[in-house]
């Protein structure tokens, strides 16, 4: 068995070190940072973590639409035309 998840993050750490050694020359093996150094680095990648979802969730969150069961639905948008989908809790056609 197979866990593909699994192997998807693999493939991502290999593929994000690939970029890294690219763009810096270097790999995480260096030893010019020291333990204070790795550890600010990683607060600031956190803040930027932090930061993406707190975006992501504005996004979601601005994108509800209710329909006649007066259920909110993050999971569905508005377009142009309207809105398009089926409504999760009364499971009609809108």
């Amino acid at each position: 068995m197979k866990d593909t998840i699994v192997a998807e993050v693999r493939t991502d750490l290999r593929l994000r070190s690939e970029v890294g050694i690219e763009k810096y020359n270097t790999t995480l093996d260096r030893t010019d940072i020291d333990l204070k150094g790795w550890l600010q680095h990683a607060y600031e990648e956190t803040l930027d973590k932090a930061l993406y979802l707190k975006r992501a969730i504005r996004e979601l969150e601005q994108d509800k639409v209710k329909c006649k069961c007066k259920i909110p639905h993050p999971q569905m948008k508005v377009s142009e035309n309207g809105v398009s989908g089926y409504c999760a809790g009364c499971v009609k056609p809108l």
